[in-house]
């Protein structure tokens, strides 16, 4: 299976991304970094949630991935999950952006309850400036109780390679098939 690594919104994440891409790779892991169009443009305001899910699902095709999404990365990639769940078969979640997100967000961050807690793999700093991991915990808690949540003890937004994320990455069995479970699927991105 393949994974797409959607980033975090900073064109340092570029770095990241691609670091991480490489780390998965020499553990024979296979994926691909999706790069946010205001990186080349070095407009900030260029970020547009719809016209990046639309390139995700365009390099997603038809086949099954999975994704393993950073801070901003993690709400695209709720979006998506709404928008083409028979696609996803399992999602990494890396610095969910708690005290950033809006109500709308949140709400989207809901779709997780529709989806095999055992395919989902949370890890928060326990300090990340973003929301702590006792707060993002809470947060996935009220959504689902059974999804797991790591905590990793570290005062920062960064995020690498561990041991946790590669034996789940490396799960041969596939837990997931969407045409087990009933999704409200849309032909239109959001």
């Amino acid at each position: 299976m393949k994974y797409l690594i959607l980033p975090g919104f900073s064109e340092k994440n570029k770095q990241w991304a691609h670091e991480l891409r490489d780390g998965l790779e020499s553990h024979e892991i296979n994926s691909a970094v999706i790069e946010w169009e205001h990186w080349r443009s070095k407009e900030e305001s260029d970020f547009d949630f719809k016209r990046e899910g639309e390139k995700v699902i365009k390099e997603i095709d038809n086949s099954e991935v999975g994704i393993i999404a950073k801070s901003v990365g993690s709400i695209l990639t709720t979006r998506l999950l709404k928008s083409i769940p028979q696609r996803i078969i399992k999602i990494v979640l890396m610095g969910i952006p708690l005290n950033s997100l809006t109500e709308a967000d949140r709400e989207n961050f809901s779709v997780l309850k529709n989806f095999p807690a055992e395919n989902i793999l949370v890890f928060q700093n326990s300090q990340d400036p973003y929301g702590s991991f006792k707060e993002v915990r809470k947060f996935i808690e009220e959504i689902n109780k059974k999804i797991k949540v790591v905590v990793l003890l570290r005062e920062d937004h960064k995020y690498f390679v561990n041991q946790t994320l590669l034996d789940f990455l490396k799960e041969e069995q596939i837990l997931f098939s969407c045409s087990f479970i009933s999704f409200p699927c849309r032909k239109n991105f959001f």
